[in-house]
């Protein structure tokens, strides 16, 4: 009773309700996960297949693609090496062994589970109500329990190896690559300050950990055997550089033992470190990421923010499970339905994959936070849209959605007199009089510039998105709400 939302691992929905190909909307099908990430850290998304297909890491360019550099595996003694995903979900090395039965899969904000007869993954990362501190860091946890299902007694050799490729494709990564690794965490650092991502393992007593760089497509083919002698091999042998083409990767394993019977649990943590988010037409407008205050603005934080995650995990995940655990009671108590836990928790994963943005001024005294309306209408902060979301933040985050209302209030008095061209109906004319807050806050292109009220939150240039922009149009006189980017007709 009151758990997550349930379902089979490689039994996707039958997609009812796609896009047809003539709409002009973003629609990667419904076999999408919880993400990964911060309040305005940039996501990751994981499918509930297994597979890492979503990467929204700038506000507003949404991309789903498959990252087939990107997998958690299991190895028994000298069994092949089992992805923890399902059998059609594409993997480099092609060699690894896929599960010919699905296990089940479970999402309760911010967990997720992928559950296997002799393993089960969690992953989250510390989004949690109260604590802003944690809830802005870029990272992922990814805790692997292996259990030791033999009948006969003995102890077993287990390897769990998770590999992560950078996504080169996003607009952001500048080249060459640095790769570069310690004996628990690989780094894969961007050049010009842009930024850098760094996977690691926790090391214990009983969990031997070692990491690795891979360079190209080639030195993940090492990968289909010996996992842990694959993984020691390519830590032997570091290459400094990859460049454009070559797929570099990260990789850490974790090797343990096992008596029969007995239950461990390995642990990694991913983070990147993308400090400036930048706005306009040329992305010439920056501003600096909330974890940029405790981590700084130089983009070489990565290894650091996976050593703080790793070491305060224990704490964080506690807080979680006190979070469901006090909301599941008060649900009890009122004899609420048991759909409504997981529908309370998994909409707040729009705050980490809707293209969020919590930012800082070059000067750290000037903060905002706004969400885009969707990723097919990438307006800041749409008022009459988010209404129903503010409770929730207003509940979990107080501070937030205090600077959301902030920015609204002083928005007021601000009039643009800019004239705007409708695409929609091909049109022009004036948004609305001045001096009302328009119903679609400005989009990612139009945030802090000359003439621009300023980043997420603050009124628009009459509320069209960027392909709006530039035609004629009066926006009216202040004063009065318009239909943020409708024509002259609404």
């Amino acid at each position: 009773m009151y758990g997550g939302w349930k379902r089979r691992i490689g039994d996707l929905p039958a997609d009812p309700f796609r896009a047809t190909p003539e709409e002009p909307l973003l629609d990667d099908g419904a076999c999408r996960g919880l993400p990964l990430g911060g309040l305005g850290a940039g996501s990751i998304g994981r499918g509930l297949d297994g597979a890492f297909s979503g990467w929204h890491l700038t506000p507003g360019a949404y991309r789903h693609e498959l990252s087939p550099g990107s997998w958690a595996a299991v190895q028994w003694g000298g069994e092949k090496p089992e992805v923890l995903a399902a059998p059609n979900v594409r993997t480099r090395p092609e060699a690894l062994t896929r599960r010919s039965g699905g296990g089940e899969y479970e999402a309760l904000f911010p967990f997720s589970w992928y559950r296997f007869p002799q393993a089960t993954l969690r992953q989250w990362s510390p989004v949690i109500p109260g604590r802003e501190r944690e809830s802005a860091w870029p990272v992922a946890y990814f805790e692997v329990t292996l259990r030791n299902l033999e009948p006969v007694d003995g102890v077993r050799e287990a390897t769990v190896a998770f590999a992560f490729e950078p996504p080169v494709r996003e607009s952001f990564v500048n080249w060459p690559i640095t790769l570069a690794h310690g004996d628990t965490i690989a780094v894969a650092q961007l050049a010009g300050g842009a930024g850098g991502f760094a996977l690691g393992g926790e090391a214990t007593p009983a969990v031997h950990v070692v990491s690795a760089t891979l360079p190209g497509k080639a030195d993940y083919e090492l990968l289909g055997g010996d996992l842990w002698a694959a993984v020691a091999e390519l830590a032997g042998n570091p290459t400094t550089a990859a460049s454009p083409g070559d797929h570099p990767g990260l990789v850490v394993a974790a090797r343990v033992e096992l008596s029969r019977g007995e239950e461990r649990t390995v642990r990694f943590a991913l983070a990147w470190d993308l400090p400036r988010v930048n706005f306009g037409q040329g992305e010439e407008r920056g501003w600096w990421r909330a974890h940029t205050r405790e981590f700084g603005r130089s983009g070489d934080a990565s290894a650091r923010l996976v050593d703080v995650a790793l070491r305060e995990r224990a704490d964080l995940a506690q807080a979680v499970e006190r979070w469901h655990a006090e909301l599941r009671a008060r649900l009890e108590g009122w004899k609420a339905p048991d759909w409504l836990l997981p529908a309370l928790c998994n909409q707040l994963s729009v705050l980490v994959d809707g293209g969020t943005a919590w930012v800082l001024s070059d000067s750290g005294t000037e903060e905002h936070f706004g969400t885009l309306e969707c990723v097919d209408y990438p307006f800041f902060e749409t008022l009459d849209v988010r209404y129903y979301s503010s409770f929730a933040l207003l509940e979990l985050w107080p501070r937030l959605e205090h600077l959301v209302m902030r920015d609204l209030v002083r928005a007021l008095g601000q009039h643009d007199c800019t004239r705007v061209a409708f695409e929609w109906q091909g049109g022009a004319g004036d948004p609305g009089p001045p001096g009302q807050r328009p119903q679609g806050g400005s989009p990612p292109s139009e945030q802090g510039g000359a003439g621009d009220p300023g980043p997420p939150g603050q009124r628009p240039q009459g509320g069209s998105p960027p392909s709006e922009q530039g035609g004629a149009g009066d926006p009216g006189p202040p004063g009065q709400r318009p239909q943020g980017g409708s024509p002259p007709s609404e």
